[in-house]
């Protein structure tokens, strides 16, 4: 059987540089804390609801993945879908890089 050939060193992108996160924006605190409670829930990330100064609530979703562009296509797809389900505002994603 043939050996397996290497086709060149790991990126070091995928394996050093791991914190992102989603913003969300809702006028409804019960969908805010719905979607804080359902990502959660589900591991996805780490999702907090705060109350923003013209009564609107804001959940900040943060997670734990490597910072890739195919990846962040992938999970802001997601939180996009998500949110459409939950009836509250996706308002983008950032990132802190943050070497692991």
């Amino acid at each position: 059987m043939p050996r397996r050939q290497s086709v060149g060193p790991a990126s070091p992108t995928l394996r050093s540089y791991r914190v992102s996160y989603c913003s969300f924006e809702s006028a409804e605190r019960d969908n805010a804390e719905d979607f804080a409670e359902f990502v959660n829930g589900k591991q996805y990330g780490v999702a907090k609801v705060s109350e923003l100064e013209d009564g609107r609530y804001r959940i900040l979703v943060l997670i734990i993945m490597p910072v890739a562009q195919h990846l962040i296509y992938s999970v802001s797809g997601f939180m996009l879908c998500l949110s459409r389900v939950f009836l509250i505002d996706y308002q983008g994603w950032g990132s802190v890089v943050q070497r692991s």
